[in-house]
């Protein structure tokens, strides 16, 4: 089985990750693993120190403040998302995935994107923080359904009433 991880940014969305991947790779060791991501991101040192392959997209987020120098790093981050299509889609060719897991970072939305969009098995692992504090948060804005989204505990909804 071929498992491809997308995920950056934070330690948060990264080690859960490699977690997973020791997971498997330790209890089916003919499991093939390539992480992607950006290439300045922390991503690119740890999935190194692990001893996994490494796959380059370079990508980043949209700032939200309203400022001259924000605006010209939203461009830059545009052109990225632009011509990331093309990078991803050569790793998918290169490495044949069976599953993509997203565990969080901007390069998950358009690996899991791209993957669904040619019918690769999807699998969301929900963070309990920020955006991916609902699990579908994430999964709504990139507009695809996951195969499966992992959450890592019981999840729970407190209602009002009496």
């Amino acid at each position: 089985m071929k498992l491809l991880f997308a995920c950056g940014g934070t330690a948060g969305h990264i080690n859960p990750a490699l977690a997973v991947a020791n997971y498997i790779t330790a209890r089916y060791p003919d499991t093939e693993v390539l992480f992607i991501g950006s290439p300045k991101g922390m991503e690119a040192r740890l999935v190194a120190e692990a001893g996994y392959p490494f796959a380059p997209v370079e990508i980043k987020g949209i700032q939200r403040r309203l400022s001259w120098h924000n605006v010209k790093y939203n461009l830059s981050a545009l052109e990225l998302l632009a011509t990331c299509w093309g990078k991803i889609r050569r790793v998918f060719r290169a490495f044949e995935p069976d599953v993509v897991i997203g565990t969080g970072g901007y390069v998950s939305g358009p690996v899991l994107r791209l993957a669904a969009k040619l019918g690769i098995p999807t699998v969301t692992l929900a963070n309990v923080t920020g955006l991916d504090a609902v699990p579908l948060a994430f999964t709504t804005v990139v507009q695809m359904v996951p195969f499966m989204i992992l959450v890592p505990f019981l999840m729970v909804i407190v209602g009002g009433g009496g």
